[in-house]
């Protein structure tokens, strides 16, 4: 129902208006009053969609009320009844927005006209507001989304630095002082299905109703990886002398936060978070920063909850030891099938390692062991009937030492998966093997797939997919592989120039061969001459 204030101080036209008109059938109540003074106190009392007054009343101006709602009901229509038509009226109600006149004497269809219109004025407004509210919220539901995918990314180690995360920033209208990152590991704590979605669930309701933490509000936050991301704000940004209490302010909410879930789920969740930031494009930084924390989870003593700020100078030092090219190197060199080669690496790792403290080597032996597992998942190498993640943070916890835990575990390791690797490229008469030895003596002209097909007569397909199955390799990486390789060979018996030995390994853009060549080793090919040994 639409509610309808009318102001007319002749009784006969005030009664008419009242008794002659079926405003229910229009979808309208009223209230009436014939002392302009009452027109405010009802107005305020009733809040009508509609005000419909007569223009002069003795005791009130109609164009003074529809003046006064003008500023402060902007939203009512106003309808003046008339008798006076010149222009200075016309002027002051056009002042006011009044939305139509009606002259007297009151035509009743008339007026039924243009109530009928300003109430579909009103229906139209509120469709319009209805539909507008919608619409932010699918827009703030969407703009929800892109943040989450864009922490998201962040979290999975996708880089965006400098400029483009500035940017990305301003996009989505992400807007930070000083912030930190608190994440919560979900599948590290517990490993039943079960589990692991009550604790989600309770998770979602605490960001939900913002009591993650007390005194720092989580502002965006995403679920990456069975661990949540929370970026936390600090409301009052701290200065130098404040920044330690701030810290210890964290540390506190973050031990609330791990009390109230011991209470729930009877055990710890691995929790970490970060340096304090002051700007959104940093986020970059401070994601690198947590996911450090997280890798180090298996060492924390206290609490099941680790912080940057807690770290020494030591701790932060191993990440300049780039494991995921040690990795890469073990990887390569038992794809090649080069046992040599594959043990001097682990040697040559654990020299590097042996400087650091028996704790912090242990960490990088677990980081090593982790990227060299998933490297070797491609080639369908099995590392778990020697070793799994689950043993070898067992045996850091026991007394073993890390030198023990290269000759007990490591070399067991590399030998299984030499054998496994050499079983598949060693089978009598194998595909795979006659295929990698004819690359081998074509390596210095432009090979091709359908050419080797050609070669052994089959069919390029069916011959790819032979030496897939056998090798776990496509031709076009056995052919890579074999280029690189020999192109290590000449760098090292030669001084030819780089464009030379691209040449003479079948590539015949030299800038393409170096980043081949970077790409396989992590070194460009005057570099790895420089350091032949990797260290």
């Amino acid at each position: 129902m639409y509610k309808i204030a009318i102001f007319e101080d002749e009784p006969l036209i005030l009664n008419s208006l009242c008794n002659n008109i079926h405003w229910e059938e229009l979808g309208c109540q009223i209230a009436a009053k014939s002392d302009g003074t009452d027109a405010y106190r009802l107005i305020e009392e009733t809040l009508p969609d509609i005000v419909i007054t007569d223009i002069r009343m003795d005791t009130a101006d109609g164009l003074e009320i529809c003046s006064w709602l003008h500023h402060k009901y902007p939203q009512i229509k106003k309808i003046i009844i008339t008798g006076y038509g010149t222009i200075e009226y016309a002027k002051d109600a056009f002042k006011s927005e009044v939305t139509d006149f009606i002259l007297k004497p009151i035509d009743r269809t008339e007026l039924l006209k243009v109530v009928q219109k300003v109430t579909n004025e009103i229906q139209e407004r509120e469709l319009l507001s209805q539909n507008i509210f919608s619409l932010n919220q699918t827009l703030t539901n969407y703009k929800s989304q892109l943040i989450e995918k864009f922490l998201a990314d962040l979290a999975d180690g996708q880089e965006c630095s400098g400029e483009s995360l500035f940017q990305r920033t301003r996009e989505l209208d992400i807007t930070l002082d000083n912030y930190f990152c608190l994440t919560v590991d979900v599948y590290t704590s517990v490993r039943r299905p079960s589990d692991q979605q009550n604790i989600i669930s309770v998770l979602n309701y605490e960001l939900q109703y913002g009591t993650l933490l007390d005194h720092f509000p989580c502002r965006y936050y995403c679920f990456f990886c069975q661990r949540y991301y929370c970026i936390c704000e600090i409301t009052d940004s701290p200065s130098l002398k404040q920044s330690a209490l701030v810290y210890r302010q964290i540390q506190e909410d973050v031990f609330a936060l791990q009390e109230r879930l011991i209470k729930v789920f009877q055990f710890p969740l691995y929790l970490c978070y970060s340096d304090i930031y002051q700007y959104p494009h940093e986020f970059y930084q401070c994601f690198q920063q947590i996911n450090n924390l997280i890798e180090r989870k298996f060492f924390v003593s206290q609490n099941n909850i680790l912080s940057w700020n807690t770290i020494d100078e030591q701790h932060k030092q191993l990440d300049k030891i780039k494991i995921q090219e040690w990795s890469e190197h073990a990887i390569s060199d038992i794809i090649i099938g080069n046992h040599e080669q594959a043990f001097l690496t682990l040697e040559q790792l654990w020299n590097l390692l042996s400087g650091l403290s028996e704790e912090d080597a242990k960490y990088k032996c677990l980081e090593f062991f982790v990227s060299f597992k998933k490297l070797c998942e491609p080639y369908h190498i099995m590392t778990e009937s020697v070793l799994t993640t689950d043993m070898l943070i067992k045996i850091f916890h026991t007394e073993c030492s890390f030198q023990n835990i290269k000759k007990t575990y490591f070399y067991p390791l590399l030998q299984s998966c030499l054998e496994q690797r050499m079983e598949k490229i060693n089978k009598k008469n194998s595909i795979s093997r006659q295929v990698t030895d004819f690359i081998w003596q074509s390596i210095d002209s432009t090979i091709t797939v359908t050419a080797i097909a050609e070669h052994f007569n089959y069919n390029s397909k069916y011959l790819s997919m032979i030496v897939k199955k056998e090798c776990g390799q496509t031709i076009i990486d056995i052919i890579t592989d074999v280029r690189i390789e020999k192109a290590k060979e000449l760098l090292l018996s030669t001084n030819e120039k780089t464009y030379a030995i691209a040449e003479k390994v079948g590539i015949h853009d030299a800038k393409y061969f170096s980043q081949i060549f970077q790409k396989k080793t992590g070194m460009t090919p005057r570099e790895y001459r420089r350091h032949p040994l990797r260290i």
